[in-house]
């Protein structure tokens, strides 16, 4: 813009590249994760692509017990009490999963493997008929795991097995935001499974839906829609992943204090957070918990928290935070 007070005043409008509308999708953790987002047509999208694959590959790389050469299945091969090396990712969800175990008082459990297995739910699969004589106890993560930051090494003071399977997801689907941002994309959408992030908002600042699942195996409904933006949910269930054995419903989530998979009244909890990492982790803890205890943990530390609860009647709904006012329409 000219200063020159002989010369009239000329504006030259910033040039904005149109925006086109791209989905990618992929396969990761036994399920499939998804990106929809907008940006200008001169993006190299089998680039962006690869880079998308090449995080969550590398999520499933070293955090799966189902693959062999796994950071975390090296790591569960090791003796307790030694030192051993994992990478600088792993080492980031780990330091999340202590601190969200010691604000959760244990419930938040990352050494629960042998529990998961014992159960059916893990790669050995081995499966115990009768739920109410099987226990495995393991002690609050916080307790048993060591990890130094410095030198990115990790150490269990107790045989239990490293699982991460509780928070591996909401790791990923960060991990594919920070791709996206890294692309220079800041208006996205990511999931995997029923973890997602939301950044920006579409054309028109039109905010991005995600709907909370009718938790109910039989119907895969939406029962509630929310309009987002630059957050990520979490949602955690028993409604997708468990098992039947004799009058009894196993619960995939394991109560590491009692030893047993999850037997409440609580039948999904969605957790909503600035990272999936976090929404992740808050879900499964919450679900442990007993709804009461859930609902005050979440009101003392600040967590925006929907639970719904079987009953009689039908499913109850409760909350803490941003969900409150949600939860009091619904009932």
């Amino acid at each position: 813009m000219s200063t020159n007070p002989d010369m009239g005043v000329i504006f030259i409008p910033s040039i904005q590249p149109e925006l086109k509308h791209y989905t990618i999708h992929g396969p990761t953790m036994g399920t499939r994760y998804s990106a929809s987002f907008y940006a200008p047509s001169s993006i190299d999208i089998a680039k962006l692509h690869r880079y998308l694959q090449r995080a969550v590959d590398n999520v499933d790389d070293q955090m799966s017990p189902w693959k062999k050469q796994s950071d975390l299945v090296r790591f569960n091969a090791e003796p307790i009490e030694k030192w051993i090396d994992i990478p600088l990712e792993m080492a980031v969800v780990i330091s999340q999963a202590l601190n969200i175990s010691n604000l959760s008082n244990g419930a938040f459990n990352i050494g629960v493997g042998d529990l998961i297995n014992m159960w059916g739910f893990g790669p050995d699969e081995e499966f115990v008929d009768d739920p109410s004589t099987d226990t495995l106890v393991v002690p609050p993560a916080h307790h048993v795991f060591e990890l130094d930051m410095e030198r990115f090494q990790l150490k269990r003071n107790a045989a239990v097995a490293l699982d991460l399977c509780g928070i591996a997801k909401g790791f990923g689907v960060d991990e594919l935001a920070r791709v996206l941002i890294n692309f220079d994309i800041n208006d996205f959408f990511v999931s995997i499974d029923g973890e997602i992030k939301a950044s920006g908002s579409k054309p028109g600042d039109t905010p991005w839906n995600v709907g909370i699942e009718n938790p109910d195996p039989l119907i895969r409904d939406a029962d509630i829609s929310l309009e987002i933006e630059d957050i990520a949910i979490a949602t955690s269930g028993d409604y997708r992943h468990f098992k039947n054995t004799g009058d009894h419903k196993i619960s995939h989530t394991m109560n590491a204090e009692r030893g047993l998979p999850v037997m409440s009244k609580t039948t999904s909890v969605t957790i909503a957070a600035k990272n999936c990492i976090s929404a992740d982790a808050w879900a499964t803890a919450l679900m442990v918990m007993e709804r009461k205890d859930a609902i005050a943990l979440a009101d003392q530390i600040g967590i925006d928290a929907f639970i719904c609860e079987r009953s009689d009647e039908g499913v109850n709904s409760y909350a803490a935070g941003a969900f409150s006012a949600l939860a009091s329409e619904l009932n």
